[in-house]
């Protein structure tokens, strides 16, 4: 079985302080901003940590509301490449941790994670109806009135490769999608969308001046922040049908690296195609239209 787990990867999220399951003690201050926002009503996003390979797929594993419920989307492509989804529910324990094994397609899936909040009443009849195995939650539908949980989706998307656990990525709308387990490299993702905007994130030594090039010019320019990961934006001219080759280059301090990616406009619906090397990803943003996510 492949495994890995993150290393403190931090969560873009406005409801509630991350903490992270793979530290073996948690920092005191956290626990009690945790605490107390949670005592304010606030909730936790759910968040993953860790993934694991298994035979029939994968198990993820992460943080949400304790004593709550999770619920995993899949989407994937079958062995004539059909696209398939399937939905995984689960408990979450008093800790606030969960695992759930979850299918994986020819090239690996994309999972999209949500939780529901169990400090808001729910109607004990409607989770009557599900056992506390692996089953999905019940619909919003079902639960009425003022007695309505409320249901908080994860940052992303989780795209798993299959045979690299190591490279599970979060994509994000928008850009900065980033490498799960906060792998050291210079160019980890590049995203792009049918506007040409371009958005590259790695990890470069801390406070490094970090320039995108294409063909020699430079579109973008940040500084990496203190644990070496940078974000940097450009435009590139906006995608059509033809296939395009497009030659980037990060540079940072005396370091350089040069990634060839294909730009295309995507066609409707989720899709994984691997690369030499990496995957691209086309997927379907929540308010429409379609991203790309190379990981490398």
């Amino acid at each position: 079985m492949k495994r890995f787990v993150t290393l403190g990867v931090p969560v873009v999220a406005a409801v509630l302080v991350s903490l992270t399951a793979c530290q073996p003690t948690q920092n005191k201050t956290q626990d009690s901003a945790a605490a107390a926002l949670r005592q304010a009503g606030y909730a936790r996003a759910p968040e993953v940590t860790a993934v694991e390979e298994v035979p029939t797929g994968f198990i993820v594993s992460g943080l949400a509301n304790e004593k709550g419920r999770i619920q995993i989307v899949y989407s994937g492509q079958n062995a004539i490449g059909q696209n398939v989804t399937s939905t995984i529910g689960g408990p979450v324990n008093g800790k606030g941790q969960f695992s759930a094994p979850v299918p994986s397609g020819r090239y690996g899936g994309l999972y999209d994670l949500q939780a529901d909040d169990p400090g808001q009443p729910v109607a004990a009849a409607a989770r009557s109806l599900f056992s506390e195995a692996a089953d999905p939650l019940p619909p919003r539908e079902a639960l009425v009135g003022d007695r309505r949980g409320r249901w908080l989706h994860a940052e992303g998307k989780l795209f798993v490769p299959l045979g690299h656990p190591d490279k599970a990525a979060i994509l994000r709308a928008g850009g900065a999608s980033y490498i799960l387990s906060g792998e050291k490299s210079l160019v980890g993702v590049v995203d792009y969308d049918g506007g040409g905007g371009l958005s590259v994130t790695g990890q470069v030594t801390p406070g490094t001046t970090v320039e995108l090039l294409v063909d020699n010019t430079i579109i973008g320019q940040t500084q990496s922040k203190a644990d070496g990961r940078y974000h940097v934006t450009g435009q590139i001219p906006v995608p059509s049908d033809a296939l395009a080759v497009l030659a980037l280059e990060i540079t940072a301090g005396k370091a350089t690296m040069r990634r060839v990616i294909p730009v295309s406009r995507p066609q409707p619906g989720n899709r994984v195609t691997p690369l030499s090397p990496g995957w691209r990803i086309d997927w379907a943003l929540p308010g429409g239209g379609m991203q790309t996510t190379i990981v490398f």
